[in-house]
């Protein structure tokens, strides 16, 4: 990545991971138990610190950051967790895990100072080329769709009712009016989003009722408020910025009739490990609007913003477990000034 000299690098969350996985190879060991408090949120920031390749990527340019759940617990969602804790001890670690994070990530601290809770979500415009509106899609999240009270973890939804209920956000109520202020001004020639989870639909079964909770896929009376939003005819060049998945993908986001809206770009991450085999069933038969996806490979998307074009490079690790390993890229889309589409370049 620095070799490509980047003017700013974009992370999107799941910066340290709380935990490992039992059943996924190790690398490196963690050498510490699960963080539960302040000193073990610090120690383990600490600890992915120490990376080298890490400490020059901070030194070479400018960071952008946000949170995702593993900053503090896989798939929690506002004080709703994985092992139904009551909300006031999981508040603790939460807070706990949020002051390590502005501690240890390049972040303004006024986005917590005087205030409750931090407000993440902001605006960082790129001079007259490119908005991008930062989003935080884990701390003000309604109550999990299809789950028991205080409970949150990432499952297989089957025609559950509740992912669509229009009362449910992934938001929150004041960073969606902030956000659709936004996009009711926009005025340069690129409108980028960068948020946490995958945003278009991801069907997992040929009739289309089959989704992932913890995407906006949970949250789909939100995504479409959202989408309303970008459809403005002064919204130029709309994509959202995307991760979590620990894969690529390109989507097309069209309205309720087809016309297209906005491109996503997915990208992979660089050190975890790649989805299990099947995990997103027959991909491209169930989703119509996916341009591409490759669930094997490691890596990150090299973009360039450019007055008349954005182009968006996949590019990924051929060996993760070797140090010196090649990178390729795998993949290039672009959209030209004007267009609210993704295609290959």
């Amino acid at each position: 990545m620095i070799a490509q000299q980047p003017d700013i690098i974009l992370q999107l969350g799941d910066y340290i991971y709380e935990q490992s996985y039992p059943d996924q190879p190790k690398v490196r060991s963690f050498g510490a138990p699960e963080p539960l408090d302040l000193a073990g949120y610090r120690q383990r920031h600490a600890l992915y610190k120490t990376d080298p390749d890490l400490q020059a990527a901070h030194r070479a340019c400018p960071w952008v950051v946000t949170w995702d759940d593993h900053e503090v617990l896989n798939d929690y969602a506002g004080l709703a967790n994985r092992t139904g804790e009551p909300a006031a001890i999981f508040a603790a670690r939460r807070a706990a895990a949020y002051q390590a994070y502005f501690e240890h990530m390049p972040i303004r601290p006024s986005l917590w100072r005087g205030l409750s809770e931090p407000r993440l979500y902001r605006a960082v415009d790129w001079g007259d080329l490119a908005s991008l509106a930062i989003l935080d899609t884990r701390q003000h999240r309604s109550a999990p769709p299809c789950a028991d009270p205080g409970i949150a973890r990432n499952v297989r939804l089957d025609g559950c009712a509740d992912a669509a209920a229009p009362s449910a956000t992934i938001m929150g109520a004041a960073q969606e009016r902030w956000l659709d202020a936004r996009l009711a001004s926009e005025r340069r020639p690129w409108t980028l989003i960068g948020q946490q989870v995958f945003f278009a639909p991801l069907y997992l079964d040929s009739a289309a009722r089959s989704t992932f909770s913890d995407q906006w896929d949970g949250y789909a009376a939100n995504r479409n408020r959202l989408l309303r939003g970008l459809s403005r005819m002064n919204t130029p060049g709309p994509v959202i910025l995307s991760g979590d998945v620990h894969s690529f993908w390109v989507n097309d986001l069209n309205d309720s009739d087809g016309r297209p809206v906005a491109g996503e770009i997915v990208t992979s991450a660089l050190a975890a490990a790649s989805p299990p085999a099947g995990r997103f069933g027959d991909v491209l038969a169930n989703n119509g609007h996916i341009r591409f996806s490759d669930v094997e490979r490691a890596g990150y998307v090299l973009i360039d913003v450019g007055r008349t074009r954005l182009t968006a490079n996949l590019r990924a690790i051929t060996n993760r477990q070797q140090v010196d390993s090649p990178v390729t890229s795998i993949a290039a889309f672009a959209m030209e000034r004007g267009s609210r589409r993704l295609v290959r370049a």
